[in-house]
């Protein structure tokens, strides 16, 4: 298994008019059931944050609370260090922080102040036009985060069946697949690896088509890639392969449905000269209508464009 040192998870413990509610959201539980499985399985250090989200004039208020009674910021805190003593029941070593501001910018920042080496947030539940991850923490977090970033959705039992590597066949894709492999030999999970090959030339010059010879030709280099990198990570099980023609979003969303998949693990970068932008459009036209759980990796070139405070 990949060896994280440093994992993150953003606990959002906001509940319907409440700014804190002692009960977590089953994409809350989920996030935190599997922080600490993969922290015990990496010997990584935990940090459970939550971030309270108000005006400046509360803040202040609640700072300064004289009162005997305990305010929202001791009442997080006591919802999280019933997690870290959660954590400790299974060996892991765990500390609760509770902030002031936006959840995905203080991870963020987390994030870079402390060298967090992975980024764990549950899924909101979406309204009857959304998808999972649009316009919300999570979509912030793959956008903008420096290290790779686990946005998890409850599923049934205890592991995961499918995970579903991306592979665009750079080394981006490489790191997914190394993910992917590790995720599913941890869960005794069956592996796919999907590359959807966009038979297009080069300068955005729609192509008068390509031979069948030609489409041959460039399936056939795709697949190789993959095997290499298959071959050079010796996973178990050994990955089921698809190298497919057409746009690569609406084929991995395919493969997510009649597969059941769990996970779908993928790669992000920063583009040339822009930062904190998703690899192509792909990703970014993609990620708002996934329906399962995903784990982004970050291309080493990512440059991030958030500063601390």
């Amino acid at each position: 298994m990949k060896r994280f040192r440093r994992i993150l998870t953003g606990v959002d413990l906001s509940g319907g008019d409440r700014l804190v509610s002692q009960d977590l959201t089953p994409p809350n539980r989920e996030a935190v059931r599997r922080s600490i499985e993969l922290a015990k399985e990496s010997g990584a250090n935990l940090c459970l944050m939550s971030a309270l989200d108000v005006s400046a004039g509360t803040q202040k208020m609640i700072e300064e609370y004289q009162g005997s009674e305990p305010n929202v910021v001791d009442a997080a805190q006591g919802v999280l260090q019933n997690l870290v003593t959660q954590a400790a029941e299974e060996g892991v070593r765990a500390e609760a922080v509770v902030c002031f501001g936006k959840s995905w910018l203080t991870l963020i920042q987390r994030t870079i102040s402390q060298q967090h080496d992975l980024v764990v947030v549950g899924t909101r539940n979406p309204g009857p036009l959304e998808r999972m991850l649009y316009g919300s923490t999570a979509m912030k977090l793959l956008r903008y985060c420096p290290c790779p970033v686990w946005v998890t959705k409850p599923v049934a039992g205890s592991g995961f069946r499918n995970i579903l590597v991306a592979h665009d066949l750079s080394e981006v894709g490489h790191d997914s697949l190394r993910l992917g492999a590790s995720l599913a030999a941890l869960h005794g999970a069956k592996l796919l690896v999907i590359h959807g090959l966009e038979l297009t030339p080069s300068f955005g010059i729609p192509p008068a088509g390509f031979s069948e010879a030609e489409q041959q030709i460039r399936l056939e280099a795709a697949r190789q890639r993959i095997m290499d990198d298959v071959a050079s990570l010796h996973p178990k099980p050994v990955p089921d392969i698809h190298v497919v023609t057409g746009q690569p979003e609406e084929a991995i969303l395919r493969m997510i449905e009649e597969n059941a998949v769990d996970v779908v693990v993928m790669g992000t970068r920063g583009r040339s000269g822009v930062s904190g932008m998703l690899i192509g459009n792909t990703a970014e036209r993609l990620l708002p209508r996934l329906t399962c759980s995903v784990l982004a990796v970050r291309h080493a070139d990512f440059v991030c464009p958030v500063s601390l405070p």
